[in-house]
């Protein structure tokens, strides 16, 4: 066991049961020093890490947070990652099914339906580590968690909560197609246009363009290596015939395809603009080796786009309590000022027939885990949701030290440990239901 300024820290290795023999290494950290919140044990949060990676461990300022509310926090490299030593065989898949199920793994240990490779349950460190828990998705890590629990609800019902932080969700919003690489809007997206889980862009195939003579570039997932790539989809901005800097261009992710070579991964949305488009940008069948087809993309996000099987998982679970946390400077979308990736989750989450969905957590939960004013914190109802142009006055304000965006997500989860605990679901409260932290 490794002591850390706040707490206590283990890592350890459990079995991945979506692969034969390979093994997925978990970081368990809490403060020994905070009171076990209520008298029969410690809330327990499992963290989906963003990026498109195989994640990363929570800095000490986030980490801070939740030790702070006095949670066991349970952290999982995807397989194929290993960060700090703690490795996870197996194979990357981008956040395909194997990270998913790696997901459901950790879920398993951490509610004591499993043990580590040594045979001990997370009891035998931290005994009263209560038998359910909450996920927190940060961001892309939203997309993880939803996909999951989705596709494996009758494995997980031991999870009660889930805190969506900032989290892209739908293809479109996964690969940042509303902002260009250096956070400028899209000329041919109207704020406020988003629908639930997608966002019309009637313009946009008259404003695409294909620049072969122009260098694009990417970065692969797991390695985080920079990817060349020849020729640049852009909107020709000054009429000039050609890209030029800063015009807007299409900035994506790349993964492997089945052939091994580099492949980016436009939404199906964009993909089938360019397929309509495809004379016109492509003269003399010189569409980009890159480009994968869209029949190949409809199977890469019928694996990751969680809003295709968010409809299941309410179904499953409409008992699963939802916090979607967001402040004002979202992390990704710092050029798409409606935030539609959150106020669009929020409202598809409610529609869809969840019991409790709210957006940011009760200002009273906030305000005493960070210290700042109750009065500058917004405090939304369960059940509702903004429209544009509202939505600014609906988030969390940037404080100091980005202060919203390290305590938003715990004050969420502990909020929601709070009530599924005790069965308090009135759409606003009047101040945290346990006086500690």
């Amino acid at each position: 066991m490794v002591p850390l300024p706040a707490g206590a820290s283990y890592d350890t290795v459990i079995d991945a049961t979506a692969e034969a023999g390979a093994t997925l290494g978990v970081r368990v950290t809490w403060n020994p020093q905070v009171p076990a919140r209520y008298d029969d044990g410690r809330p327990v949060v499992v963290i989906a890490r963003g990026s498109l990676g195989a994640g990363s461990f929570l800095d000490t300022g986030t980490m801070a947070a939740w030790q702070a509310a006095g949670f066991v926090v349970v952290e999982v490299i995807l397989p194929g990652g290993n960060v700090d030593g703690v490795a996870s065989t197996g194979t990357f898949d981008t956040r395909g099914p194997l990270a998913q199920s790696a997901l459901v793994d950790v879920v398993h240990y951490a509610t004591g339906a499993a043990v580590d490779t040594a045979g001990a349950p997370l009891t035998a460190h931290v005994p009263d580590a209560l038998g359910w828990v909450g996920i927190a998705g940060m961001s892309n890590g939203v997309n993880l968690a939803f996909a999951a629990l989705a596709r494996r609800a009758a494995e997980v019902d031991g999870v009660k909560w889930v805190v969506a932080w900032e989290g892209p969700f739908t293809d479109q919003f996964l690969d940042v197609e509303l902002q260009s690489y250096e956070f400028k809007l899209n000329p041919a997206y109207e704020l406020g246009s988003c629908e639930d889980t997608a966002c019309p862009l009637p313009a946009l195939a008259e404003m695409l363009q294909f620049d072969p003579s122009a260098q694009g570039f990417t970065n692969m997932p797991l390695q985080g290596t920079e990817v060349t790539l020849p020729g640049i989809l852009y909107i020709d901005e000054d009429g000039s015939g050609a890209y030029e800097s800063p015009e807007y261009w299409w900035y994506m992710v790349a993964t492997e395809g089945d052939d091994g070579k580099y492949v980016v991964t436009p939404s199906i949305e964009l993909a089938e603009v360019i397929d309509a488009e495809s004379e016109r940008l492509f003269p003399d069948g010189a569409r980009p080796r890159w480009l994968p087809s869209t029949s190949w993309l409809r199977t890469f996000w019928a694996d990751r786009d969680c809003s295709l099987v968010l409809p299941d998982l309410a179904a499953a679970r409409p008992d699963l309590a939802i916090v979607v946390a967001a402040s004002e400077e979202d992390h990704i979308y710092l050029g798409v000022p409606d935030n539609p990736h959150v106020t669009a989750l929020t409202h598809h989450l409610q529609g869809l027939g969840f019991d409790f969905v709210r957006l940011n957590p009760d200002a009273s939960y906030l305000a005493a885990l960070s210290g700042a004013p109750i009065d500058k914190l917004p405090d939304n109802d369960a059940g509702t949701s903004p429209t544009w142009p509202d939505t600014p006055a609906w988030l969390e304000p940037e404080l100091r030290d980005s202060l919203a965006d390290r305590t938003t997500a715990a004050a969420a989860g502990l909020e929601l440990a709070d009530r599924v605990h005790d069965g308090v679901w009135l759409p606003n409260l009047d101040g945290p239901l346990y006086p500690r932290p």
